[in-house]
């Protein structure tokens, strides 16, 4: 929010200078981002032309005699409407300007001392029809910005979102006055305006007041649209507005200053007598002030005549009813809109306003028709208008004033301070708030209509440590009892896991909980129920946020995406976060997983170590890892299909009967989505699943002090039996001698025959207690190898 020092100064006589009131505003938790002066130039001063005459050396350029105060000086200049008498602004030697240090130099032979400037030379204005012209009355030498009015400094301050109410000048100036022991003073006087019927609006239908709680409405006549006074041209430019007609910058300003939005209508342009305020209807259509037509839909709030929509209400008016040039009676408009439904309506529609953006915050209900009696009072003022009848006035949606009980000690309790009763008054009494009289009790606070984000009686807490300054909170607050916590089971586990996965080389991840639709189908692994019925927001930001995650997948996906476009092709990130999926009562089911992403190179980095890509291997061998590393009892990876997983390269990870997770390799069409050509490997794995199956501690075995005995066994088998069956078959039909069993080649082509292939492991036996004989090895392998030709028809290769 940009804020003029001036304009809250005219609010709050007797401000502190600009960078001690920025520090006063921050300390209070209105954090100040910048305070800068708004002229972006200095050293330019009001100068008079005495004299024209023809560059000597140049066609199109002139040489004016310029009084710039006590002294004449040349300047040349090229600007078709220089000419003797008239006023401008001058640029002299040493002056500073947006676009760098002005210093006189030698054009075309001549010396200039200096440079007449247009408006954007100066970024006043877009337009660049040749030098600023100034009113004549100014005297020579006067400085330029003090002169115009622009000798002012502008704060950027970052407001709260639930603080719509900030979003004006007033607003702020009520913070400002609190902050300094000050009153608050409005720097206008609203002149008196007839009363009686609105002609031409014989009344306001409001289809739910919760869309509308207030719609308010009043004529002027006889107005001549046209430009608007300087200075009130300055103020809207100065809070980043262009100023367009002087109807348009009195509405805007009104806006600024007491953060209403107002709407003016061309009265003339509007059928019927009676306003509608209403949801759109399916197949309507409106042609925005922004030249767009658009397809109106039910979540959209709409102002209408007899005729249809003539303005999409809270976001913007359309052209049908626009005030122009010719414009001589206006219906103002001046209501309160639903927060949800304004915004509702601007994600369904792609459209959004400054009007939008405080209506969405929440705007004073009790401020409507205050607003629109000063924007008629300002087209009295600037348009020659006249305000014809009164205020039509539609409230159904007014209500008491909310009040909240406060207890003092929960003031004391919370805050850490011992601040009296009297304080916590005179603090939030400072604020706008109705408190008792000292010494009442029970301690009743009426809140005001401005403030609809004060709910509960914390909220009451935070204000009286607001307004004594977050600064003033001592870093040893004694009084406040400490909370302790014990670190429980699930996250020591998740420490654990988290260490092990950055011992095995991967990088941890933090992706957003909310993904879009177009984000399901990388949710490899995910429930399928929870993929045809995702968790939906019910008022999401954007469509591409408008769900919650039912797998971590999508968000390092397109992390892993992002590095490989930006030139880090080899990714290994992980990420444990919580999932969500619909439940039959009001909050989605949610569980913590773990998610793994995989690419790019096997030895990324490593100097003379090849540049093979990772493969489903990898991946599975640093799962293996991972896996004992956390004392996991008989992990196996069993054959699993699933939609877009690559075909064949998928698993589902167990442990006995318990599945843990999925690992796989994402299939083409993600890859395509994603806009990556190397293969890329992801797993899932639920968390606590994971530490049901793991031990805390492993068994300690020590190491054999016999040598082991290795034998190497190819088996012959159809192709659709796993490796992991065999291996399974081999270590219970080898009996306690065998010591490790592993997997090192598969084979398959025409020396083993059609629909056949050869798995080749290779087995070690060893003892504890004493060095093998050759023959109680050989009965170990003759009975796996038995075993395994019995249960699965498989043949030992010779």
């Amino acid at each position: 929010m940009l804020i003029s020092y001036r304009w809250l100064a005219e609010w709050v006589p007797g401000l502190p200078e600009p960078g001690d009131l920025a520090r006063l505003m921050t300390a209070r938790g209105l954090m100040v981002e910048s305070v800068q002066p708004q002229a972006r130039f200095s050293g330019v001063v009001v100068g008079k032309v005495v004299e024209r005459e023809k560059h000597p050396n140049a066609d199109r350029l002139s040489l004016c005699k310029v009084d710039v105060g006590g002294q004449v000086v040349e300047i040349v200049c090229g600007a078709p409407n220089a000419r003797a008498g008239i006023t401008v602004a001058v640029a002299v030697d040493g002056a500073r300007l947006p676009g760098g240090v002005l210093k006189k130099s030698k054009i075309r032979g001549v010396v200039s001392h200096g440079m007449l400037c247009s408006a954007r030379e100066l970024e006043l204005a877009e337009e660049h029809e040749g030098i600023l012209e100034l009113d004549t009355s100014l005297a020579a030498g006067m400085d330029f910005a003090a002169a115009s009015g622009l000798d002012d400094t502008i704060l950027d301050v970052e407001l709260p979102f639930n603080r719509g109410d900030l979003l004006s000048a007033r607003g702020l100036a009520r913070e400002v006055a609190a902050a300094v022991g000050r009153a608050i003073k409005a720097p206008y006087a609203v002149s008196a305006l007839p009363e009686g019927a609105t002609p031409g609006i014989a009344g306001v239908d409001i289809e739910n007041p919760e869309d509308c709680p207030r719609y308010t409405c009043r004529v002027v006549e006889g107005i001549q649209v046209g430009p608007s006074p300087a200075a009130l041209a300055r103020r809207v430019a100065a809070h980043g507005m262009r100023s367009i007609n002087n109807v348009v910058d009195a509405t805007n300003l009104v806006l600024l200053e007491l953060g209403q939005p107002i709407h003016a209508f061309d009265l003339d342009k509007l059928r019927g007598d009676r306003i509608s305020v209403r949801r759109a209807r399916e197949g309507e259509k409106l042609k925005t002030l922004d030249g767009v037509e658009r397809n109106l839909v039910p979540a959209a709030l709409v102002i209408a005549d007899a005729s249809g929509a003539v303005a999409l209400a809270g976001l913007m008016g359309g052209e049908g009813a626009e005030v122009h040039a010719g414009t001589t009676r206006v219906l103002l408009e001046s209501a309160c809109f639903g927060g949800p439904r304004v915004r509702q309506g601007s994600k369904a529609l792609a459209l959004a306003s400054e009007a939008s953006r405080r209506f969405e915050r929440g705007t004073d209900p009790a401020a409507a028709s205050e607003a629109l009696s000063r924007v008629a009072s300002l087209l009295v003022e600037f348009a020659s208008g006249t305000a014809a009848g009164g205020i039509l006035d539609a409230w159904p949606g007014r209500a008491e004033p909310r009040r909240l009980m406060l207890r003092p000690e929960r003031v004391r309790a919370v805050y850490g301070v011992n601040v009296s009763d009297d304080e916590i008054l005179i603090s939030l009494g400072s604020l706008g708030f109705d408190v008792p009289s000292p010494g009442a009790r029970p301690l009743e606070v009426a809140i005001p209509s401005w403030r609809a984000d004060v709910l509960e009686e914390i909220d009451l807490v935070e204000e009286v440590a607001r307004s004594r300054g977050y600064d003033a909170i001592p870093e040893d607050a004694g009084s406040v009892t400490p909370l302790f916590s014990r670190v429980g089971e699930a996250e020591r586990f998740r420490t654990r896991l988290r260490a092990a996965l950055l011992g095995l080389g991967f990088f941890e991840a933090l992706t957003p909980a909310l993904i879009g639709p177009e984000d399901l189908p990388l949710a490899l692994g995910a429930d399928p129920a929870a993929l045809e019925a995702p968790v939906k927001l019910a008022n999401p930001m954007s469509r591409e946020s408008s769900l919650l995650r039912p797998s971590l997948l999508p968000g390092l996906l397109r992390a892993l995406a992002r590095n490989v476009r930006h030139g880090s092709p080899d990714v290994a990130l992980f990420e444990m976060g919580r999932t969500f999926r619909a439940a039959s009562g009001a909050l989605p089911d949610e569980s913590v997983e773990l998610g793994i992403v995989l690419c790019g190179a096997r030895h990324a980095g490593g100097a003379g170590l090849g540049s093979d890509l990772v493969d489903f291997a990898d991946l599975k061998g640093r799962l293996e890892a991972l896996l004992e590393a956390l004392h996991v009892d008989n992990p196996t990876f069993v054959a699993y299909d699933a939609r877009n997983f690559h075909p064949g390269r998928a698993a589902e990870i167990q442990s006995g009967a318990s599945g843990l997770g999925r690992i796989g390799q994402l299939g083409a069409d993600g890859l395509k989505r994603l806009e990556i050509g190397s293969p890329v490997f992801v797993a899932t794995i639920n968390c606590e699943a994971l530490r049901a199956a793991s031990r805390s501690a492993g068994e300690f075995r020590d190491w054999s002090r016999y040598p082991s005995v290795k034998r190497d066994l190819a088996f012959v088998t159809p192709a659709g039996i796993e490796s992991a069956a065999l291996l399974a078959t081999i270590r219970e039909g080898a009996g306690p001698l065998l010591e490790t069993a592993r997997l090192f080649d598969v084979y398959s082509g025409e020396r083993i025959g059609q629909g056949l292939k050869s798995l080749a492991f290779s087995l070690a036996f060893q003892s504890q207690g004493r060095t093998l004989a050759d023959a109680e090895v050989d009965a170990s392998v003759e009975s796996a190898v038995r075993l395994v030709e019995q249960r699965h028809g498989a043949k030992l290769r010779s």
